[in-house]
């Protein structure tokens, strides 16, 4: 017999996912403030502890940010934010390195591929200049 594992999930990690969903999406963008904890959780259709416990998992992530008094942030390095999970999963798990350095290569071919296919003439003479320029900075 087969039993189904199932993960309970927290209603405030379904909230925190919607409103990284809306960062992600440019709903939300960095230096948007948030609306008033009382519409947004009418708006969610949750309670306020919810909805602030959402806002603790984000500000941990580095996605927001609150100011006493001042509401709630989305920050404004977003980048660095959505850029930590990740090395914080190559720092527990070494293994990852290779496979990230292989999958790079693939992209990284593919992405020189289809530069060079759909490269206009002036993308080709912006290209030997630069070339020119480098060639010239070394000698």
């Amino acid at each position: 017999m087969v039993q189904e594992l199932k993960t309970a999930h927290r209603l405030s990690d379904t909230v925190a996912r919607q409103l990284e969903q809306r960062i992600l999406e440019g709903a939300l963008k960095a230096g948007d403030r948030l609306p008033a904890e009382r519409e947004l959780s009418l708006e969610l259709g949750v309670s306020r502890p919810c909805l602030r416990e959402a806002i603790q998992k984000l500000a941990s992530k580095g996605l927001l940010y609150s100011r006493q008094g001042g509401g709630t942030f989305v920050a404004d390095q977003l980048n660095d934010a959505l850029a930590d999970p990740w090395a914080r999963m190559l720092e527990s798990h070494p293994a990852l390195n290779d496979d990230l350095l292989e999958f790079r290569a693939v992209l990284q071919s593919q992405c020189a591929e289809w530069a060079a296919v759909r490269a206009t003439p002036a993308d080709v003479l912006q290209l030997e200049q630069s070339l020119k320029n480098a060639i010239a900075a070394v000698a």
